[in-house]
C-alpha cells in the first residue's frame, strides 16, 4: 500500500539540489536506492531514448544526457524515499508526480529547478508511451509562485548583443591559438557548451571516427 509518509535512508550517490532566496536548498535528492527492477527498467530507457533531442530529430550533447538521467534517478529515488511502492516505471501515476513535489517544494527547491524537474519528467512519460501525463508545471505544486520563475533578463550578454562580429573575432582568436578558435566554432556552429566541444575529438571526426556526444566507447555516460 502506498504511503506518503517520509523514511529510510539510502544510497544511489550523486543528487540534485535546487536554490532558495540565493541559498541551496539543504535537501539532496537521489540519496535514497531505488528498486533493482525499476533501476533496470530506467538504465534500458536511458539508453533508447536519453541520448534523443527532445524536439528534434538530433543527438544532444552530453551534459544534457548527464543531466537526465541524474534528475529522472533522482526522481524515483526520492519517490522511494517517500514509500512509494511501485513495481515498474510504467506504473508511474499522478499521485507519485504530485507527492514528489510538493515535498519538493516543501524543501524549499528553486521555482527554477523545480520546472526544470517537471520538465524532465514530462519528457520521462513521453518516452514511456504516456505523453500529456504531465500537465503544467503548477498542477504539482501548492502555491503556484513556486514555480513562477522571477530572474528578468536586464542585460544581452552574447558577443551578437554587445555589438561584436562573432566571425571576425574567432579569426582574430585563431591568429593566437587555432585550437581554441576550433572550440569556439564548435560552440557557435552547433551550440555545444564549451566542456562539450573541448571534448569533441575533431581530427578523429574528420579521419572518419564517430563521436557522438553522450556516448564514450559505445557507452552511454
Amino acid at each position: 500500500m502506498d504511503s506518503g509518509q517520509v523514511g529510510g535512508n539510502g544510497g544511489t550517490g550523486g543528487g540534485s539540489s535546487g536554490r532558495k532566496g540565493g541559498h541551496n536548498s539543504p535537501y539532496k535528492s537521489g540519496s535514497h536506492a531505488i528498486k533493482s527492477r525499476v533501476r533496470d527498467e530506467l538504465t534500458q530507457i536511458f539508453r533508447e531514448h536519453a541520448h534523443k533531442g527532445a524536439r528534434k530529430d538530433k543527438v544532444v550533447g552530453s551534459e544534457t544526457v548527464e543531466k537526465r538521467v541524474r534528475d529522472i534517478k533522482s526522481f524515483f529515488s526520492d519517490l522511494f524515499m517517500l514509500r512509494y511502492k511501485i513495481e515498474s516505471v510504467h506504473s508511474l501515476k499522478q499521485k507519485h508526480l504530485v507527492a514528489v513535489f510538493h515535498f519538493l517544494e516543501e524543501q524549499g527547491q528553486s521555482p527554477a529547478t523545480l520546472q526544470n524537474k517537471i520538465s524532465m519528467m514530462r519528457l520521462f512519460c513521453e518516452w514511456i508511451g504516456k505523453p500529456g501525463m504531465v500537465g503544467d508545471a503548477s498542477e504539482y505544486v501548492r502555491n503556484p509562485l513556486s514555480t513562477k520563475r522571477t530572474m528578468v533578463v536586464k542585460e544581452d550578454k552574447s558577443w551578437e548583443g554587445k555589438g561584436i562580429d562573432v566571425m571576425e573575432k574567432i579569426g582574430e582568436i585563431r591568429r593566437d591559438d587555432a585550437k581554441v578558435a576550433g572550440v569556439l566554432m564548435l560552440c557557435f556552429g552547433f551550440g555545444l557548451r564549451i566542456r562539450e566541444a573541448v571534448m569533441m575529438n575533431v581530427l578523429k571526426s574528420v579521419d572518419g571516427g564517430v563521436n557522438r556526444p553522450g556516448f564514450c566507447g559505445g557507452h552511454l555516460v
